[in-house]
């Protein structure tokens, strides 16, 4: 006779079933089906949605009951179902086009992640180029104001930055400018 252990069904609703001695339960797991007994080594893992089978040790009869998906804990004495909905398994039940259907939705809200994420990431674009835009205006600004001669610049702590970049180049140019100039007075003998 095969040993018992407890089964518990939790929903954010109610509890399903409640410390049910039991000898197998049996599920869908996101890395494949699996069947946990009595000793069984523990382990954590998601259920996708779908039916998940028991047997009761008091009629040793298999038992089904739908579920939304969720987690499943298995100790040696306890399996604990946080599922995020079950129901009793009625036979007319198409459960197969609701479990369809519940990755279909899965899968939406999975896309529309990726393009919301998409999103941020050209916002955050569209901001680094307005920063380069403000960073090549006041560059422009700052050259026509002292007519190409250097200008002291803080000192920049993140060069991988595209406004430190720009900065640096300001930098430079401003130098060259200054350089080109005190070159022109030079050869005019000018000083």
């Amino acid at each position: 006779m095969p040993r018992e252990f407890l089964l518990r069904v939790v929903t954010p609703e109610r509890l399903f079933i409640d410390d049910l001695p039991v000898t197998i339960v049996e599920a869908k797991g996101i890395m494949g089906d699996f069947g946990a007994m009595a000793g069984h080594e523990p382990f954590l893992t998601q259920i996708k949605p779908g039916t998940v089978s028991y047997r009761p040790a008091a009629s040793g009869e298999r038992e089904d009951f739908y579920s939304d998906g969720g987690i499943i804990e298995v100790l040696p004495h306890r399996v604990t179902i946080l599922a995020e909905s079950a129901r009793a398994y009625a036979p007319d039940d198409d459960l197969e086009a609701e479990a369809r259907e519940a990755e279909r939705e899965t899968a939406e809200l999975q896309k529309r992640l990726e393009e919301t994420l998409a999103e941020k990431r050209k916002s955050s674009e569209d901001k680094k180029k307005k920063e380069k835009a403000a960073a090549e205006k006041k560059l422009v600004s700052a050259k026509e104001r002292r007519g190409g001669v250097a200008l002291e610049l803080e000192p920049v702590e993140e060069e991988g930055d595209e406004v430190a970049r720009l900065e640096i180049k300001l930098r430079k140019s401003f130098s060259r400018s200054a350089y080109i100039q005190q070159k022109k007075l030079s050869r005019t003998g000018k000083k």
